[in-house]
């Protein structure tokens, strides 16, 4: 959904029907960009590009030369952003929602 204060009237209105949970102990309202494999995936090059020039970095300080690359492992993270908590909302009105920000990350 990309309409914040029609989430906040959706959620206001199932608070009214009754509904006094969402999701669960770990799956709440969660916050994510739409094209996080677009994301990920220029987290990855500035990741490599950064992993690369530490490399040249610490063979020149070794006085060695960079041969072939044997093997990359890569790790991913930053989910997207998770609401918790908890506040008194009346009947008939709309939960605030606002946006955020959201960290996507690369290892290699």
């Amino acid at each position: 959904m990309r309409d914040l204060p029609k989430l906040g009237r959706i959620l206001g209105q199932t608070i009214a029907d009754g509904v006094n949970q969402v999701g669960g102990w770990s799956s709440g309202v969660r916050f994510d960009v739409s094209d996080r494999a677009a994301y990920e995936a220029a987290t990855r090059k500035i990741a490599v590009q950064n992993a690369m020039s530490k490399v040249k970095d610490l063979a020149e300080a070794a006085g060695a030369s960079i041969g072939n690359i044997i093997e990359i492992k890569e790790g991913s993270g930053g989910g997207g952003l998770r609401v918790s908590g908890s506040a008194r909302i009346g009947p008939g009105t709309d939960v605030p929602v606002s946006e955020g920000e959201v960290t996507i990350r690369s290892q290699v």
